[in-house]
């Protein structure tokens, strides 16, 4: 199992975005540059994964969230299905959550079917590099 394995995107109105679920997300956005990178893409993110409950989301922060998880949906061009990087800042709604870790999933589901594609067109036993 994966973080990826752990996103929401069911959340209703009545959901809210905690601060668990801001350090999980952080740590997906890791997790999916990461896969990136060990495939030729050049993503660098910083998202805060140390969040506590004391902790408050300033619009810096939110701003900073947002701009990571759009750097790893350009990387690909993405489904027609998935959703845009939400506009707002925190707290999100039920609605812009679900949207956020919907992103995640389909971008690591692309990575995932680009490596099979490797494999697919021979390219992996071709011996070039």
């Amino acid at each position: 199992m994966s973080i990826i394995d752990t996103l929401i995107t069911d959340r209703t109105e009545k959901g809210h975005y905690e601060i668990e679920d801001l350090n999980r997300v952080g740590e997906a956005m890791q997790y999916v540059a990461a896969r990136l990178c060990s495939c030729g893409w050049d993503v660098a993110v910083d998202p805060r994964t140390d969040w506590k409950w004391t902790d408050r989301v300033t619009l810096a922060e939110a701003q900073r969230y947002l701009r990571n998880l759009q750097k790893i949906r350009n990387a690909l061009v993405p489904f027609p299905s998935t959703p845009s990087v939400p506009s707002g800042a925190a707290p999100f709604t039920a609605k812009e959550a679900n949207d956020i870790e919907k992103i995640l999933q389909d971008v690591d589901e692309l990575i995932t079917k680009m490596a099979a594609a490797w494999f697919y067109c021979g390219e992996v036993y071709t011996g070039e590099v």
